[in-house]
């Protein structure tokens, strides 16, 4: 699992093109949104990305959500087929939040897929 809190941190991860990508545009997208009203971003109190290594791991999740995927309440998922992954964000309050890179593939949870794919906006497919 990567925790990527600044722009540096995502190049460090050395993740492959698809989920680097996902993940540099979560990330400028949380920062950008923090800091449009000149405010500063402070990944501690506002939210930072996390990619998961292993996509079918939910309990992998359960020290940083307090609880596991399946058990986390989603604020909403998109699929990316060009960078080949879900992204799902999870607020703890109205400030905090975690975006969530959620590589698929073969090895991805059939319960996790079907959570984020619940998640998607009426018309938009999954892999």
């Amino acid at each position: 699992m990567h925790f990527l809190k600044f722009l540096p941190d995502v190049e460090a991860a050395c993740l492959p093109p698809g989920l680097r990508r996902a993940a540099r545009d979560a990330l400028n997208t949380l920062i950008d949104a923090y800091t449009a009203d000149d405010r500063s971003y402070d990944p501690d109190l506002h939210g930072y990305v996390v990619v998961l290594d292993r996509a079918g791991d939910d309990e992998a999740l359960r020290h940083v959500l307090g609880c596991t995927f399946l058990e986390a309440t989603l604020e909403g998922a998109s699929y990316s087929p060009e960078n080949g992954c879900y992204v799902a964000v999870v607020l703890s309050n109205n400030e905090f939040g975690l975006t969530l890179i959620v590589p698929d593939g073969p090895d991805l949870d059939h319960r996790i897929r079907r959570k984020l794919i619940d998640e998607l906006p009426k018309g938009e497919e999954a892999g």
